[in-house]
Order: structure tokens, then sequence, then C-alpha cells
């Protein structure tokens, strides 16, 4: 009896260090290629999001840094245009980078007359932080995203949210806090 009791006790603990190992790897910021190659279910469209990814790029976006609620380092870029009908602030999903998951899109939203703020979420690209919480932080940051903007055009400038996978959770949830005025739409 005891020998199947230490079985099951030994199996147990087996299963609840492979869990943690896997929950560990999940949430936690690990080092990544300079350049994002495009994954094989994607190869097909590999030509438009380069495209979109050089196009963003060579607008020089202007870096912007700001601090979260909690001290962490947040980072974005910045496009502007001229005669912007607001900003759109685009949120990009687990694992991935402010330049990938909209790569498709910067150039219609600009083209639509929006300036764009492409933000790095929390523990991913040039953000700081160690942990990826799927949203239950990173909402916070999307709030002080849009207090940013909210602070540097004023009452008058709309402003957009859009999230794509994770950064959808993150619009979302972040929907539920104090939003300033001018937060018009969310596209998730």
């Amino acid at each position: 009896m005891h020998i199947f009791l230490l079985a099951v006790l030994a199996l147990v603990l087996l299963v609840l260090a492979f869990s943690y190992w896997l929950f560990y790897i999940g949430i936690c910021r690990f080092p990544k290629d300079p350049e994002l190659t495009v994954p094989k279910k994607l190869l097909d469209h590999a030509d438009e999001i380069n495209s979109g990814i050089a196009w963003f790029k060579a607008q020089e976006p202007e870096r912007v840094c700001i601090p979260a609620y909690d001290g962490t380092k947040l980072s974005g870029l910045y496009l502007e245009h001229e005669d912007t009908r607001g900003t759109i602030i685009l949120v990009h999903g687990f694992r991935s980078d402010a330049y990938y998951d909209f790569s498709c899109a910067f150039r219609f939203y600009y083209e639509q007359g929006y300036s764009l703020l492409s933000v790095f979420q929390r523990a991913h690209g040039e953000s700081g932080g160690d942990y990826i919480t799927f949203g239950a932080k990173e909402r916070y940051d999307c709030r002080d995203w849009a207090r940013y903007v909210f602070d540097r055009f004023g009452p008058e400038h709309d402003i957009f949210l859009s999230g794509i996978s994770m950064g959808s959770a993150t619009v979302l949830m972040a929907a539920g806090l104090g939003l300033p005025g001018s937060v018009r739409g969310i596209i998730a």
C-alpha cells in the first residue's frame, strides 16, 4: 500500500513539475532573433508581410517610451499623419512584434488618414518586463498608451485601440478601465 501511495505521489509531482515548466516557457521573455522570420504557414504571404514592414520602417516612425503604472519601460513606434483623423494604437499578439502583426495594415490605416502608434507589449521587443500576463497587466499599459496620446494631442484627437490575438484581449480588457474620453472605438 505504501509503495502504491509513493508511486502516485511521484507521478503527481512529475505532472506538477512538467506543468510548471510549460507555464514558465509560456510566460517568460526569451531572446529573439533581431529579424523576424515568416512562419511556414504564412510563407505564401511573406512578400506582403515583408513589404509592409519595410514600408513602415521607411516612414521613419518616432520611437516613444513611457513608464507603465508599475515603472516598467514601455516602447512604441509613432508614425504621424500630417492631416490626421486621429491615432490608432496597434497592440500585437503573444510572442509577436510591433512590426509583424500589423505589417499588412500599416499602409491601409495610414492611407485612411490615421496616425499609428505601434506598441511593444511588456516582455516583448523593446519594452521592459520579464513576464507575459496575457492582458492582465498589459491592459493597464494600453490605458497608459491611450493617456499618452490624449496628453500629447488633446481631447479633440480621436483615439482607437486595435489588437490582434493577445493584443485583442489586451484592448478589450482595457475597455473596462478609465480610458480617456477621446477613445472612440476598439478593433479586436
